[in-house]
C-alpha cells in the first residue's frame, strides 16, 4: 500500500512538471491506447523494458521532442492551438494528443504523435 502511494506520487509529480500538459481522461487514455494499437498493427506488445532504459524518461522530454517535429509539419500556430496536450505513457510509448478543448469531446482531427521511449523512434 505504501509503495503504491509513493509510485502514484512520483507519477503525479512527473506529469505535473510537464509543460502544456493537462490531466488526461479515461476517454483520452482509451483513445491513446486504440491509436497505439492501430499503429503497432493491432497488438501492444508486453513490456519487457525497464523504465531505467528509456531515453525519453518523462512527458516533458517527450513534448520537447514532439513539438519541433509537429511545428515543422503542421505549423506552430496550429499545434499550439491544441494545447494543453494530453500525454500518456503506455507500455514504453509516449502518446501525445492535442486537447482542442473548445471543440468538445470529439475524437480525431487533433494532433497525435507516438514516440518509442526506448529509442526515440516516431511510431506515428
Amino acid at each position: 500500500m505504501k509503495y503504491t502511494k509513493i509510485v502514484s506520487l512520483l507519477v503525479l509529480l512527473a506529469f505535473s512538471t510537464c509543460s502544456h500538459y493537462k490531466e488526461g481522461t479515461q476517454k483520452g487514455r482509451a483513445y491513446a491506447e486504440r491509436e497505439l494499437m492501430s499503429a503497432l498493427g493491432g497488438k501492444i506488445p508486453e513490456d519487457s523494458v525497464s523504465a531505467q532504459n528509456f531515453i525519453i524518461k518523462d512527458c516533458h522530454a517527450a513534448v520537447n521532442i514532439a513539438e519541433p517535429l509537429l511545428f515543422n509539419i503542421y505549423g506552430k500556430e496550429k499545434i499550439e492551438s491544441e494545447r494543453p496536450y494530453e500525454v500518456y505513457l503506455i507500455r514504453h510509448y509516449w502518446v501525445i494528443t492535442g486537447s482542442m478543448s473548445d471543440w468538445g469531446l470529439y475524437e480525431g482531427g487533433k494532433l497525435l504523435i507516438i514516440i518509442d521511449a526506448c529509442n526515440g523512434h516516431i511510431i506515428k
